[in-house]
């Protein structure tokens, strides 16, 4: 599964033994990127684009390589245009990125098992607002744990005497 190159960015899903591509996901306005496929590889989580600084996190539910008419889409979260989600392995949470308490940090939407639909509020799964961050795209989630490419940022002051000075 890839996003295609062109404006607006869609997903396409490939099939390996043929190498025939198809559209999955497409909009007219909105670039749609980021897309992972759930455990059981019957739903898409992916985030669209909607404007410059705003996206939405997404699933919607997949049937084979037929395109998803928008209005089976189902909105998760309203985040960032670069935050991006991955699946838990039971498929029963949503695990993205967002900077909603000011901070780029992770957070899990529980979801909803018969209706897909979000179930109670989301809930930060790591705060990162002292000096570690992670790149947007530097994360996994996997066999029961997520795993994070974090950088530490850090800063010194140097003084200096003008002792000496003329």
């Amino acid at each position: 599964m890839r996003s295609s190159p062109g404006s607006p960015f869609q997903v396409n899903v490939l099939d390996v033994a043929s190498h025939q591509q198809a559209v999955l996901l497409k909009h007219p306005k909105y670039s749609l990127v980021d897309a992972r496929f759930s455990p059981d590889n019957h739903w898409v989580s992916f985030t669209a684009r909607i404007e410059p600084n705003r996206g939405w996190i997404v699933i919607a539910p997949v049937d084979g390589p037929k395109p998803v008419p928008e209005n089976l889409w189902i909105k998760i979260a309203e985040e960032g245009a670069v935050d991006r989600a991955n699946w838990s392995p039971d498929g029963k949470t949503l695990y993205f990125t967002s900077a909603r308490d000011g901070y780029h940090c992770l957070w899990g939407q529980r979801i909803d098992p018969g209706s897909h639909r979000p179930e109670g509020e989301a809930f930060a799964v790591e705060h990162l607002h002292g000096r570690a961050s992670f790149e947007l795209g530097g994360w996994s989630a996997a066999g029961g744990r997520i795993a994070m490419v974090l950088d530490e940022s850090t800063g010194s002051i140097w003084m200096m005497s003008r002792t000496g000075a003329r």
